[in-house]
């Protein structure tokens, strides 16, 4: 089959993290201790990273009424962590990244980057990481915005190939990550 649209994942498809699990983990436990309350078990604490729309019943369960205030806090632990481990080259592209997708690029494919992180954190690892010119389309995620579009949903992939002016019946995509 041949794709005309690719549309990559950018956290542990494109790059690695030392341990991408205990990483949001830790950032996650770190941010709860802005709101006083004790750290709920591991298990819970994973299925917040998963819960799609449901992450707001899981965080008011856990005593945080302010959601918004709560994934702020986050996502500026979680830039100040991955801008450290950026520099100490912990967090890297995968090996042929850059070859792969240039010769995408050198084949007229669409590139797409699909990410679940804010604008800023995401802005700031494509331009360290020099994978901006690769791109068509970045979708990012702000949490006051664009919820609905974070994967897993199809919502966001549909997006992107929107933008990408895709055409089911002539053309096919497909989805990396």
């Amino acid at each position: 089959m041949d794709f005309k649209y690719y549309l990559f994942d950018l956290d542990n498809c494109l790059i690695h993290y030392p341990n991408f699990i205990d990483f949001f983990d830790n950032i996650l436990k770190e941010n709860l201790k802005n709101f006083s309350i004790n750290t709920p078990p591991q298990k819970e604490r994973k299925e917040l990273l998963y819960a799609e729309e449901k992450h707001k019943d899981i965080l008011i369960q856990w005593g945080i009424s302010d959601c918004e205030l709560f994934w702020k806090l986050f996502n500026e632990i979680d830039f100040k962590n991955r801008k450290k481990l950026i520099e100490k080259s912990e967090i890297f592209l995968f090996n042929k990244v850059k070859s792969v997708l240039q010769r995408l690029r050198d084949e007229n494919k669409k590139l797409a980057l699909i990410s679940n992180s804010p604008s800023y954190i995401v802005e700031y690892v494509i331009e360290k990481l020099s994978l901006n010119k690769y791109f068509d389309v970045v979708l990012w995620i702000d949490y006051n915005k664009n919820q609905n579009l974070a994967k897993p949903s199809p919502y966001g992939i549909l997006s992107i190939l929107d933008k990408l002016k895709y055409n089911s019946e002539n053309s096919n995509a497909i989805m990396i990550g």
